[in-house]
């Protein structure tokens, strides 16, 4: 098995991913993943939480054993 990664010049992040395995004598594409990257431009952007009721769980305590 091999893989070969794509990397995005400007970014230096992955673009690409390939994934061969040899079957008989030749390496053969068994798989390929595309990677995007999108820039964030406020880190509060980084979850949309609009529309979702969220609540607060309950602590839990953890009692050690001696």
């Amino acid at each position: 098995m091999k893989e070969v990664a794509y990397l995005d010049a400007a970014t230096g992040f992955p673009s690409k991913l390939e994934t061969y395995e040899k079957v008989n004598t030749r390496m053969s594409l068994v798989a390929a993943q595309v990677y995007e990257f999108k820039y964030i431009t406020a880190p509060g952007n980084i979850f949309d939480t609009t529309g979702v009721n969220l609540k607060q769980l309950p602590r839990k305590r953890i009692q050690l054993q001696s």
